[in-house]
């Protein structure tokens, strides 16, 4: 994941000058249509895709034995994304129904993860202050489940912005905040618990999808609307699912090899 996202960093911004300039230089304009936006978002991943892909020299999977509670806890988050996605209109299960299960699933798995890598850092011997702090930005994430107030945070923050740009502008540092934090804390893993990196590698990954998915949605393009935008949020339930296996998966390990 740290290949792939180096990559996109490089080639997303030399993409959006490229383009640009092209646009300026052969029709003296600078093309600012949703499908010029759309590529933009898709081609340096596209590129940064096939890049890593081509570079990677890690197998798939690490070897050893994979961490059983973890995978369960896994199996258990995808089940109730399955069931939304199955159901979505039903009241309890559905991503588009009037529950609250889908609301609250992410961010009930967010508290569990940031609880495993708090609790794996107890025997951690290298990285403790990486991992901590990605468990202590999980927690905080996941206490939302508890009292509601991340809808809050950018008209608290940011109030003459408005809600668009506020909000844009605050998600978008939290954004980085769990990136920085999870590729740190993945490099760190990666010497006591293979699955534990692994497993928060595939959960940065689909975030980037699920992030890359809601800014094409940005402009509320008709081909996002129902039932086609409940992929989103079924992405981040699935992220989330994978870092609270990864915790877990973190903090076996280390119980295991103690």
């Amino acid at each position: 994941m740290r290949r792939f996202l180096g990559y996109w960093l490089l080639l997303s911004p030399a993409y959006l000058v490229a383009a640009a300039l092209s646009s300026w230089l052969l029709l003296n304009l600078v093309d600012v249509t949703y499908g010029a936006f759309a590529a933009w978002l898709l081609v340096p991943v596209a590129q940064a895709l096939a890049l890593a892909a081509t570079s990677r020299q890690m197998p798939l999977l690490p070897a050893g034995r994979p961490p059983l509670l973890a995978f369960v806890t896994l199996a258990s988050g995808l089940a109730v994304v399955a069931a939304g996605l199955a159901r979505p209109l039903d009241a309890r299960w559905g991503f588009a129904g009037s529950g609250d299960l889908q609301r609250l699933a992410p961010r009930v798995l967010a508290i569990l993860a940031g609880a495993a890598f708090l609790a794996s850092c107890a025997r951690l011997r290298k990285g403790r202050p990486a991992v901590a702090s990605l468990g202590a930005l999980l927690l905080l994430l996941g206490l939302d489940a508890v009292r509601p107030y991340l809808a809050t945070v950018p008209g608290a923050l940011l109030p003459r912005l408005g809600p668009f740009l506020g909000g844009l502008v605050t998600w978008g540092v939290l954004v980085v905040l769990v990136f920085a934090a999870a590729l740190t804390a993945q490099r760190a893993l990666e010497e006591t618990s293979a699955w534990a990196a692994r497993l928060l590698g595939a959960s940065l990954g689909v975030l980037f999808g699920a992030l890359h998915g809601a800014l094409l949605q940005l402009f509320l393009h008709p081909w996002l609307e129902k039932p086609w935008s409940i992929l989103i949020p079924a992405a981040v339930s699935v992220a989330a699912a994978l870092a609270a296996a990864a915790g877990l998966a973190a903090l076996v390990d280390r119980k295991e090899s103690a």
